[in-house]
């Protein structure tokens, strides 16, 4: 998978690397977020920080992230609620 990042990915502080491991080794990954053709990963960074990443698919195995940051609480629930 390829990601772009907007620079509206940037705005909360993360890097690229650290945006690009938390999707490779999301713990939470979510389609069509609020009937959209969004994606939700929630994944760790290099340091194990849980971050929330949004990101529009726009080509076969290309996606567009345009929401990084630590992951709100709304979002570490959503981790918490998971099936095993």
């Amino acid at each position: 998978m390829v990601l772009r990042c907007r620079s509206s990915a940037f705005k909360h502080g993360l890097s690229a690397g650290s945006i690009e491991h938390a999707v490779e080794f999301w713990l939470l990954r979510r389609d069509e977020v609020n009937g959209t053709e969004n994606t939700l990963f929630l994944g760790s960074d290099h340091a194990g920080n849980i971050i929330e990443i949004l990101a529009r698919p726009v080509e076969d195995d290309v996606l567009i992230v345009f929401h990084a940051m630590p992951a709100r609480t709304q979002f570490l629930a959503l981790l918490a609620d998971r099936k095993e």
